[in-house]
């Protein structure tokens, strides 16, 4: 695995390094973390990173964003979003996240043009491509690269790469939006983004690793990973007080465990 990443990582760069200016997508999460990385090492003559900030965005992501774009010495540019604005969006189909990377890549194009750079890119894996991800179409529609995608990157060839390049956060758990909490059908409010935040960061300064609080603006079902269910279990009095005080009416555990995507079961059973 490692040969295999090492290889994919030199012919990345080497295609980084033939396009003449870019402008990345830059949520801070671990993939567009290592791309950013790898646009610096390739020697980019101009590059920068864009964060586009919103409710659906927890706090910790500009925070994130911000120390691995100084860290690196690039240039990071922050954009307010605006996609609880759009109905197409806060109505929460299965297109949800269609609409809302068509809102982000919509401005980083207009920043694109403004500013000079040639191309748009992604942090998107080939990874990303085995689960139902809307917001890839989107990017392939606004004509963003997806260099990851292009070159086969796995979630373990992203992490392994980033551990040997000794990239801080390289292990960190994936991180989503808030609106992917919340199940198809059942519109977004600010409200209930808000509730869903303050929860799961209260569930991570307890010490659970991974966490997914799935909402339907009254009910709260918390996914931890399974080895921590009993863990979870040993504190529900302090955990439901908590959730209660946030606005919760129920609060209950997955009995199954973390699982990202898992709201997208209901795609595939309808």
């Amino acid at each position: 695995m490692q040969r295999i990443a090492g290889l994919k990582k030199e012919k990345t760069a080497a295609f980084l390094k033939k396009l003449d200016s870019a402008l990345l997508a830059f949520s801070g999460g671990v993939d567009s973390v290592l791309l950013l990385n790898l646009m610096k090492e390739a020697g980019m003559k101009k590059f920068a990173a864009a964060t586009c900030v919103s409710e659906s965005l927890p706090e910790s992501f500009l925070k994130t964003a911000e120390k691995h774009a100084e860290r690196v010495k690039a240039e990071h540019i922050v954009l307010k979003s605006d996609e609880l604005s759009d109905e197409l969006f806060t109505e929460n189909t299965p297109l949800r996240c269609y609409y809302c990377k068509k809102n982000i890549f919509g401005k980083l194009k207009k920043l694109s043009s403004d500013r000079g750079f040639s191309y748009i890119l992604d942090g998107a894996s080939a990874s990303d491509t085995e689960d139902y991800r809307p917001g890839i179409r989107a990017a392939r529609e606004m004509g963003v690269i997806s260099p990851l995608i292009k070159f086969n990157w796995s979630k373990g060839d992203i992490r392994e790469v980033s551990r040997k390049m000794k990239i801080p956060g390289w292990d960190r758990p994936a991180t989503v939006c808030l609106s992917s909490r919340i199940p198809y059908g059942v519109p977004i409010k600010r409200k209930n983004l808000e509730m869903i935040e303050k929860s799961e960061k209260f569930l991570r300064e307890k010490g659970f690793s991974k966490v997914r609080v799935r909402s339907d603006g009254v009910a709260a079902r918390i996914e931890v990973e399974e080895e921590e269910l009993a863990g979870l279990i040993q504190i529900k009095e302090e955990v439901t007080r908590e959730l209660r005080k946030t606005g919760f009416k129920f609060i209950s555990a997955d009995l199954e465990g973390f699982e990202s995507g898992k709201m997208n079961r209901t795609i595939e059973d309808g």
